[in-house]
């Protein structure tokens, strides 16, 4: 059998010697690149290196005023130094879909509703000394929405943000209403989703069963009322 190759490389910050990935990977020539962050810095980076801009999870106008920026950053940077890279959009999100809405919503405040107090002052404390741009973002919507019970946007929730850092807004509802808010994003021009739950295995099986197959189907019925292609990938 013909012995697996290994990676050798040498550069200015890092070499590797023997390395290997297992399985490895089937994307020609390396895996897409996917680069976060929301700092001016961050974005510039993303236009000159990555595969795909990822996004935490915000309201409709919050994410096409990063994409409308990166956009920008990206003409500036052909401009500057002459890469001009092709750039897709990937969205970061916690989900949680029930047959019923009553039903989902109660799971998503049960998901928070035994953590107790001196945890979620130590989370604000750690939550409230960071310098991420997108951390501060997901601090403002959890702040603003506190009267709202979190509610940022029409099945959009932040409850989770006042004890998980990161991406935490969790989108709740039914497999009607979340493949609605899906779509929404990818008419803003978001084309890969990574979404998960809580616990992982057991919401990965509910979402794959409820929401994923409507997801494709609305996309499929839309791609054939206009004849358009439509292309979004489902992490």
């Amino acid at each position: 059998m013909e012995a697996e190759a290994s990676l050798y490389f040498k550069g200015e910050f890092y070499e590797i010697e023997g390395g290997a990935s297992y399985p490895p990977p089937i994307q020609k020539p390396h895996p897409p690149v996917y680069f976060g962050g929301s700092s001016l810095a961050g974005k510039r980076t993303a236009a000159e290196t990555a595969d795909v801009y990822l996004m935490w999870a915000e309201p409709l106008e919050w994410i096409k005023q990063q994409i409308d920026e990166v956009e920008q950053i990206r003409s500036e940077v052909k401009a500057d130094k002459g890469i001009d890279r092709r750039l897709r959009y990937g969205l970061r999100a916690q989900v949680l879909v029930r047959e019923t809405e009553e039903e989902a919503w109660r799971e998503a405040w049960e998901i928070i509703s035994k953590v107790d107090k001196q945890a979620i002052e130590l989370s604000n404390q750690q939550f409230s000394q960071t310098d991420a741009t997108n951390q501060r973002r997901q601090n403002s919507l959890r702040e603003h929405s506190k009267n709202e019970d979190y509610v940022i946007g029409p099945n959009l929730w932040a409850g989770l943000s006042i004890v998980r850092g990161g991406g935490s807004v969790l989108l709740v509802g039914t497999p009607a209403q979340i493949s609605d808010r899906l779509i929404e994003y990818i008419d803003l021009g978001i084309s890969s989703f990574i979404l998960s739950g809580y616990p992982n295995l057991e919401e990965a099986k509910i979402t794959g069963n409820l929401l994923l197959p409507l997801v494709k189907k609305k996309l499929d019925e839309r791609k054939i009322s206009s004849k358009i292609p439509i292309k979004s990938q489902l992490i």
